[in-house]
């Protein structure tokens, strides 16, 4: 009898896991749409991920940095312990030069217009105008400026806009960026080695 009961037992842990496995968000769903977003177009001149460093740059981004680059509210590197409770857990940070680098900067994020127009850019920047909104930017909040999202001239041209917009935006993980001129700077340097690219 009690082998019978160990037995069912098990199997009924089995389903349980089973289920909840299934039920688990996969990491599509793990970066929600943020939507009727508010957005600028803007030109980077210095990054706000140069956090403590003078540097002062006219009129371009800085050299080497992908043309399709957006600016969010959120620096990680000033503000570390926001950084530690609302970073996903699967975004590592590197070092460069024995220094810690910021681990937003370079994310990929996917856009697209009321319209339906889909472009994908990278976080270069931090704006516009607030630096801390982690929980719009990570979490479910509106954001707390009326802008929630800066778009580089490359971007916004991509998706017919000029000015300001409304869009909505969300994360991606490198495999899951599309091919796409956003994949192509310095004469055809490939920006991702993903499979299928």
């Amino acid at each position: 009898m009690e082998r019978l009961l160990a037995g069912a037992l098990f199997v009924v842990m089995t389903l349980a896991a089973l289920t909840d496995a299934l039920a688990a968000p996969t990491q599509k769903d793990a970066y929600p749409w943020k939507t009727n977003i508010a957005a600028t177009v803007f030109w980077m001149e210095k990054s706000g991920f140069d956090y403590g460093m003078p540097v002062i740059r006219i009129g371009s981004p800085p050299p080497g940095t992908n043309p399709y680059y957006v600016a969010l509210p959120f620096n990680d590197l000033k503000y570390p312990d926001l950084a530690r409770r609302w970073l996903p857990a699967g975004w590592q940070r590197s070092f460069v030069n024995q220094r810690i680098t910021s681990r937003c900067k370079g994310r990929w994020i996917e856009i697209k217009t009321e319209g339906g127009r889909i472009c994908y850019a990278q976080w270069e920047d931090v704006g516009p105008l607030v630096e801390d909104d982690a929980p719009y930017v990570f979490g479910a909040e509106r954001p707390q400026a009326q802008n929630g999202l800066d778009v580089s001239p490359a971007v916004a041209k991509r998706l017919g806009i000029e000015g300001s917009a409304i869009l909505s935006w969300r994360f991606v993980d490198d495999e899951d960026v599309q091919r796409g001129p956003w994949l192509d700077r310095d004469g055809g340097q490939t920006l991702l080695a993903s499979p299928g690219l």
